[in-house]
C-alpha cells in the first residue's frame, strides 16, 4: 500500500518530461511577441524539426554503417509508422526505427510541422489569390476558382533523406513547389499573375 500525503494528492502526478530539441524553444515560444501565431514563424519552427530530426538520423544511421546514397524515401503508413520505401538497405534502417522509438518520433514530429506550414502557407496564398480573382473578374470567377480548390484534396506527404539532410515532400516535390503548383492549377502565377486564369 502507497500513502499519498494530501499536499501530494493535489498536485497529481509529475508532467511528462518536455522535449528538449531546438525547435521547441520557438514552438512553445510561437505568438509571444504579439499574440499572435504567423505563418512565417510556424514555417520556421518546421524547418528546425527538420533540422533536428535529419541530424539524429544521420547520427543514428551512420552509427549502423548505413548510407544515405541513395537517397532514403520515407512514408508513414495508416498507424502513422514510418515506412522506408525501395532502398538497397531498407531492411537496416527499418530495425534502426524499429528500435529507436525517439528516432521516429522526432522524424513523425518533423513531418507533421511540415504538413502544417505547408497547409497554413496554401491557404494564405489562396487566400490572396481568391481576392485578387474577386477583385479582377467578379464573384462568380471567385466562387469557380474556389470550387476547383476544394476539388485537389491533401497531398501525400513523404520524407526524404540524402545529402542535403531530410527534406518534407508534397506529392514528390519541396513544399514551395508544391504550394507554386497549386496555384498554377487555379490559374495563378507567382505575384499573384491572373493571365492564365480561364
Amino acid at each position: 500500500m502507497v500513502l499519498v500525503r494530501p499536499a501530494d494528492a493535489a498536485q497529481g502526478p509529475a508532467p511528462a518530461a518536455r522535449p528538449t530539441s531546438p525547435w521547441v524553444d520557438t514552438f512553445f515560444n510561437l505568438g509571444a511577441a504579439d499574440g499572435a501565431i504567423h505563418i512565417e514563424d510556424m514555417a520556421q519552427v518546421a524547418a528546425l524539426a527538420m533540422q533536428d530530426a535529419g541530424k539524429l538520423l544521420s547520427e543514428r544511421l551512420a552509427a549502423k554503417g548505413i548510407s544515405a546514397s541513395p537517397p532514403v524515401d520515407f512514408s508513414t503508413n495508416q498507424a502513422g509508422k514510418i515506412e522506408v520505401a525501395g532502398h538497397p538497405q531498407q531492411a537496416a534502417i527499418q530495425t534502426v526505427l524499429a528500435q529507436d522509438p525517439e528516432l521516429e518520433q522526432t522524424m513523425r514530429d518533423a513531418l507533421c510541422l511540415q504538413e502544417q506550414a505547408v497547409s497554413w502557407q496554401k491557404a494564405e496564398q489562396f487566400q490572396q489569390a481568391y481576392g485578387a480573382v474577386w477583385e479582377a473578374r467578379g464573384a462568380l470567377a471567385a466562387a469557380q476558382m474556389l470550387g476547383r480548390f476544394q476539388t485537389l484534396g491533401e497531398p501525400r506527404t513523404t520524407l526524404r533523406f540524402g545529402p542535403d539532410g531530410l527534406q518534407a515532400r508534397f506529392n514528390g516535390m519541396s513544399g514551395e513547389r508544391y504550394v507554386a503548383g497549386v496555384m498554377r492549377s487555379l490559374g495563378v502565377e507567382p505575384g499573384l499573375n491572373l493571365n492564365a486564369f480561364a
